[in-house]
């Protein structure tokens, strides 16, 4: 619009239709543009935070069965589970680093 605007005004009292389709054309274009970046950051945004959403659920189902787990099987398999918990909090930190870098 500003485009338009700075066309219209630069001082020309015969302002030509090509003049103005040309601003016109160009402030199209910028939105165009615009909308296309909104878009995919939106959509990069949603794809990031199902991939956390999808990790985290993981995560909470590994941790669920473990706590499932008989409590005498929990003595004797100790080295398994903090393995398996381990492992949860290394998918935990991942999910963590990718949601901080698609809010920035």
């Amino acid at each position: 619009m500003i485009g338009i605007v700075n066309s219209v005004t630069a001082g020309d009292e015969d302002i030509s239709k090509e003049t103005i389709r040309k601003a016109v054309q160009e402030v199209e274009e910028d939105i165009e543009s615009l909308m296309r970046r909104v878009y995919f950051s939106c959509l990069e945004f949603f794809i990031n935070n199902l991939i956390v959403n999808s990790i985290l659920g993981t995560i909470i189902k590994n941790l669920e069965e473990l706590e499932k787990q008989n409590r005498f099987l929990l003595v004797f398999f100790r080295d398994l589970n903090k393995s398996k918990i381990d492992d949860c909090l290394g998918r935990l930190a991942i999910a963590l680093e990718r949601f901080n870098a698609s809010t920035h």
